[in-house]
């Protein structure tokens, strides 16, 4: 298919970043909505038979909104046909330049020289909501000529939500912002005073803008220019006071968000005079970004199993660490343990307080945390990646580990620095020699979870790779009676670890190589994800799932 010379984007181009933006329909009453992304898709004319419009909402480099339209159609020996529109959009309209092309043959080689396509008339269409629009055409074509059609939503994409709202265009990777704007007063109104709050989250945006110590009364609320509402005044124990709120999408009690306040002034007027007035920021702040010293976003995932200190054996729990591209996560969670409450403390400094509880499994209780902060869970102001995690209670240690530096999802740090992860190859494979030419060089270690059979005893697991590629893992166990203890990782048994008396203490230790040392077992297999456990014969002495 021919581009339009004329078009400041190819129309081809524009029709594959509107089917990326494709979204489904959501019904509802009539109201002012805004064209988004989320109209695009096929669109049916109820009234003709078998004809309809795709409808494909793009975004130029400027930055601009535009709209391609494909409509389908016959001419009048009953042969398929079709005109091509593309326009702007204000509001709930798209206003297009319509386009034929003539005298071109299938698969007919591109030629930059030629132009089969020219501007035949206008076609004008407007949306009543995200399922139903009339479109109106004009055009000098002796079978085409003026006149108009409905259309109705044929395609919905599921999971995803149309409210003509400004929230329809915020992708899902989006950050969250907020920001607060205190309104100023001009001094027609003494004393007046008012604040505007917006809040943005992937999949809803909103916008409030609230007044005090004006006179009880209907005041204009204007954003960018435009009239967006009335904000309504009355007297209260606090004295005058009036709000209007904006939400997309929308629900009860609030008016549809179909504008972005973001860098725009934000005017009260009584009348056609300005009472309060401010400057809206170009961007809000990520929520929580205030405090402390929170983790970077990224694509990495860390969990670990607590190591149970003996005061509690059938004490168990893990710590899980989770960064995405909008968020992070820490969790603890202890189960089996007496009700009561838990002290976690992080890097040697108390973070909260679990509360374990009877539940209908048994014992349990979580403490969570997260930035952008949420309600229901902790501020996560701190870094838990490469720190001591110690869950505690009144009489002393419960649990702890030293918590990985490094998971999982490649480089975890969006930052642009070191943190230290080890990296990930991210292969998807292994060839059994041991070998990874496209490993960053790290390192991961880990403690062994204690099953209680040798409650004093401890050990850990390490992984590393240098900057040559070499890699090594070893296994180290203490304090646990002499003999040989086997050694088993992702269900294969992979080595024997001799427990002997070193300088009055029971040591054991097992190494792997690849390349291998003299005093190393081949490193032939990746530890990374897997279990590795610890048997004394039959029975089970430390286990923990390695960090990928």
């Amino acid at each position: 298919m021919k581009s339009f010379r004329t078009f400041s984007m190819p129309l081809a181009a524009s029709l594959a970043a509107g089917v990326m933006l494709m979204l489904s329909a959501v019904s509802g009453p009539a109201r002012a909505i805004e064209v988004t992304g989320s109209f695009t898709g096929w669109w049916g004319q109820p009234d003709q038979e078998n004809h309809g419009v795709i409808v494909s909402i793009s975004q130029l480099p400027s930055g601009e909104k535009t709209a391609v339209l494909y409509w389908a159609n016959y001419d009048n020996q009953g042969n398929p046909s079709w005109l091509f529109a593309q326009g702007g959009i204000q509001g709930n309209t798209i206003e297009a330049d319509l386009y034929q092309f003539d005298d071109v043959t299938f698969m007919q080689p591109d030629d930059p020289t030629v132009n089969s396509g020219e501007i035949v008339g206008t076609m004008q269409v407007q949306f009543s909501n995200c399922t139903e629009g009339d479109v109106a055409f004009d055009t000098p074509n002796v079978i085409v000529g003026t006149g108009g059609f409905r259309i109705a939503r044929l395609t919905n994409q599921p999971g995803t939500n149309c409210s003509g709202g400004v929230s329809d265009n915020t992708p899902p990777t989006s950050l969250p912002e907020e920001f607060r704007v205190q309104l100023i007063s001009t001094g027609v109104i003494s004393g007046a005073s008012g604040k505007a709050d917006f809040e943005s989250r992937p999949g809803r945006t909103e916008f409030s803008v609230e007044v005090e110590d004006l006179p009880p009364g209907s005041y204009s609320l204007h954003v960018g220019g435009i009239a967006r509402g009335s904000i309504s005044v009355i007297d209260t124990a606090n004295g005058p006071e009036g709000e209007i709120e904006f939400r997309s999408p929308p629900e009860p009690g609030k008016e549809l968000l179909d504008f972005d306040p973001r860098g725009q002034i934000i005017e009260v007027l009584q009348g056609a005079t300005v009472v309060l007035e401010s400057i809206a920021p170009d961007n809000g702040d990520i929520p929580g970004s205030d405090q402390g010293d929170p983790p970077p976003f990224g694509d990495s995932e860390i969990d670990v199993s607590l190591v149970n200190s003996g005061a509690f054996p059938a004490g168990s729990g893990d710590a899980e660490f989770e960064q995405d591209s909008n968020r992070v996560d820490f969790d603890v969670e202890i189960e089996d343990v007496p009700v009561g409450s838990y002290a976690l403390a992080v890097g040697g400094v108390e973070r909260g307080t679990i509360e374990v509880v009877d539940t209908v499994n048994g014992t349990e209780g979580e403490l969570e945390f997260r930035f952008p902060a949420e309600p229901g869970k902790l501020p996560l102001d701190f870094d838990p990646r490469g720190q001591l995690v110690e869950v505690s209670d009144a009489s002393g240690l419960v649990f702890s580990v030293n918590f990985p530096s490094a998971g999982g999802g490649g480089d975890d740090d969006d930052s642009g620095g070191d943190d230290g992860s080890g990296g990930d190859d991210d292969s998807g494979g292994d060839d059994g020699s041991g070998g990874d030419d496209s490993a960053d060089p790290g390192e991961i270690q880990v403690s062994l979870n204690n099953a209680g059979v040798f409650p004093a005893a401890s050990g850990d697991a390490r992984y590393r790779i240098d900057d040559d590629g070499d890699r090594d893992f070893d296994v180290e166990i203490e304090d646990l009676p002499v003999g040989g203890y086997d050694l088993v990782v992702g269900g294969v048994q992979r080595g024997t670890i001799e427990v002997v008396v070193i300088d009055g203490d029971n040591e054991g230790k097992i190494e792997f190589g690849s390349p291998a040392d003299p005093d190393e077992l081949p490193l032939d297999f990746d530890p990374r994800g897997q279990l590795i456990e610890i048997f004394d014969g039959a029975t089970l002495v430390f286990s923990v799932n390695f960090p990928s």
